[in-house]
């Protein structure tokens, strides 16, 4: 399941088409990493996510929110019934600088530009301003891109 979020929870179909494709990139990306580790992320004992297996191997690819690697963002949805609920889920931030260069030149923003304009900035990852995430299960990845 892929997601796109903005200030007003939509983006321009324009750009949508461009950035899906880029965020499928970065899903198999991440899958194929997840499956190349898989049986050491899934040995007797581990119950780690495969977030967080994935953060002890591939660290530098996410933002460290202080002392964790993900960040709480308040996100409102439909259940089966159509009655909207709203809860807190944890999303790991892509360092997109970090990631491998085909990784990187496919996705569409995500630079965490600052105040300043400089990429990478604590700034755009501290409120999520043109980040890309991950929530903790990578089987059916939700990626998610906030632009405030």
């Amino acid at each position: 399941m892929n997601a796109i979020v903005g200030d007003n929870g939509v983006i321009t179909n324009a750009m949508s088409a461009k950035q899906k494709q880029g965020m499928a990139v970065l899903e198999e990306f991440l899958q194929e990493k997840y499956v190349e580790h898989y049986d050491s992320m899934n040995s007797e004992g581990n119950n780690k996510s495969p977030a967080e297996n994935m953060i002890d191997i591939y660290s530098d690819w996410f933002y460290r929110a202080g002392s964790n690697y993900y960040v709480l963002k308040d996100y409102t949805y439909k259940d089966e019934e159509g009655n909207t609920k709203s809860d807190l889920i944890k999303i790991r931030l892509i360092r997109k600088k970090n990631l491998p260069i085909e990784i990187r030149e496919a996705l569409v923003g995500g630079d965490a530009k600052g105040l300043d304009g400089k990429e990478n900035s604590d700034y755009a990852y501290d409120n999520l301003k043109d980040v890309y995430g991950v929530t903790r299960r990578f089987e059916g990845l939700l990626l998610l891109r906030w632009i405030k």
